[in-house]
């Protein structure tokens, strides 16, 4: 595995060589991947709420700080390297209760994602459906997460 320094995006490492380090420490503690990756995106989100709550403030719905991921988390880490080129990420609007983020190429940490979206469910007491898709858009490959948020007091009724 080649080391660039900082691990922001598969520009500076290939994300494939990211997920081979956690599938082997997870194999070497009898862990699920999956597991893992859930543990990390709660202690991840939990930091980002306490270190840096500049980014959740005047943010009153889950939709608004999805929608700012690209603006905000990949900006963030153009500063910690030159070299970073994170890859594509558009947020779509579908619906007022919808959005799509759509990523070039696939890639291996999904489960983080689908993770950090359930830590912004409950800090924002949301409930946001995750559908997950993908396509070839001009020859590439596209994955789609489609997001759909509902107040968790709508839903009882």
């Amino acid at each position: 595995m080649r080391n660039y320094g900082a691990y922001v995006g598969p520009a500076t490492h290939l994300d494939t060589d990211l997920y081979a380090i956690v599938e082997a420490v997870c194999k070497k503690f009898y862990v699920a991947p999956t597991d893992a990756l859930g543990a990390f995106a709660k202690y991840l989100f939990q930091k980002l709420v306490e270190q840096y709550l500049v980014f959740l403030e005047g943010v009153g719905h889950p939709r608004t700080l999805m929608e700012s991921i690209y603006s905000i988390v990949y900006v963030e880490a153009r500063k910690l390297t030159r070299e970073v080129n994170p890859p594509s990420l558009i947020c779509r609007d579908l619906e007022p209760d919808k959005i799509a983020h759509e990523r070039e190429p696939k890639w291996k940490l999904c489960d983080l994602f689908v993770w950090l979206i359930d830590r912004v469910s409950n800090y924002f007491r949301f409930l946001i459906t995750v559908e997950e898709t993908s396509y070839v858009r001009d020859g590439s490959d596209v994955y789609q997460f489609t997001l759909t948020f509902s107040k968790k007091e709508d839903l009882a009724t």
